[in-house]
């Protein structure tokens, strides 16, 4: 495993003693945990891309749909004249 790593890993850590490779003091588990934070650091940065991205969305979403709402609450509103109108129809006929 050592061989496929950067130096850099082996100047920081000395090499684990023959049948002690799996201790928990072991370099294995230095390496581990030094490449899985560079991995879970980066997910996080992403993470949090995605999220602005999603809120501005959001925001983009609310927006229209609230001018849709307030433009069309007004149509949905009963018409009193035509109401009348058709009320007075319906008298005449009788």
């Amino acid at each position: 495993m050592l061989a496929r790593l950067s130096t850099d890993y082996r100047q920081k850590y000395a090499e684990d003693t023959p049948y002690k490779e799996l201790d928990d003091e072991a370099c294995v588990w230095h390496i581990y945990n030094n490449e899985s934070q560079i991995f879970d650091n980066d997910m996080v940065v992403e993470s949090s891309d995605n999220l602005d991205i999603l809120l501005i969305f959001a925001g983009l979403f609310s927006s229209v749909l609230t001018t849709f709402v307030a433009q069309t609450s007004q149509a949905l509103s009963p018409d009193n004249v035509t109401v009348s109108n058709s009320i007075l129809a319906e008298l005449v006929a009788l």
